[in-house]
């Protein structure tokens, strides 16, 4: 988002059009976040983009998680020795990128079962994450301990579910800065995927649209420390 060095380039261009289907002015909301932050010295990077943020969902970001995941599901692998009433499949890397960022989610594994019960009317998208026991260490670090499930009732007495075990979001932006998100952070995100959007009523669109736009405001700061200053080597008076 910078509002001088990207005029006339295809980021540029693009990010306007895609702010004027939005409804607001691509240069004004630039020129508001440069005035927002002020001093512009520690700032290595802004850029906007679309995503959903699985720990902390509105109703219609609920139904779009479920059909994204529902959609992974059916591209990825068959693990060996499931069967028909638990679907269980291997984990998944998944890239989204452009020439100034990328996306990165990856999981472990995820696994599909039609429960007998009552999550709400038919037609409820619901989801909810936990934190599960043990796979400290390793796989703990890389998200392995915790499950988030995507639910959708189809009758009144039964639903789908999606577990996905070991969920994470890596941002990745230009300059080589990354942000890593796990079970419960509020910045673990899914990408908003537009050839979804013909499955939401035109009122669900402009809301998922809405209440999926982030902008990202990545900074650095670099602070000089004397030699005697480190480890061990630190002084003591």
């Amino acid at each position: 988002m910078n509002r001088d060095v990207d005029k006339g380039t295809d980021a540029h261009n693009q990010s306007k059009n895609l702010c004027k289907k939005m409804g607001f002015d691509f240069g004004e909301l630039t020129d508001t976040l440069h005035n927002e932050v002020g001093s512009l010295d520690k700032v290595k990077h802004m850029h906007m983009n679309f995503c959903i943020p699985i720990n902390a969902m509105t109703p219609v970001q609920k139904k779009y998680a479920y059909l994204w995941f529902d959609r992974i599901f059916s591209l990825t692998a068959h693990v060996s020795g499931t069967f028909p009433a638990l679907e269980t499949r291997g984990g998944r890397y998944i890239r989204y990128s452009d020439d100034y960022n990328q996306q990165r989610v990856f999981f472990t594994g995820i696994t599909k079962v039609l429960v007998t019960g009552v999550i709400g009317e038919v037609g409820t998208y619901h989801s909810s994450f936990n934190k599960t026991s043990g796979a400290g260490g390793f796989a703990a670090a890389f998200g392995g301990n915790s499950n988030h499930y995507f639910q959708y009732q189809i009758t009144e007495t039964e639903y789908i579910q999606y577990k996905v075990k070991g969920l994470r979001s890596t941002q990745v932006v230009q300059d080589g800065y990354t942000d890593t998100a796990r079970l419960g952070d509020s910045h673990l995100l899914i990408p908003l995927n537009i050839g979804f959007l013909n499955s939401f009523t035109n009122k669900e669109r402009e809301l998922l649209m809405a209440q999926s736009l982030h902008i990202y405001i990545y900074t650095s700061e670099t602070i000089k420390v004397r030699w005697y200053e480190r480890g061990i080597l630190k002084l003591r008076w």
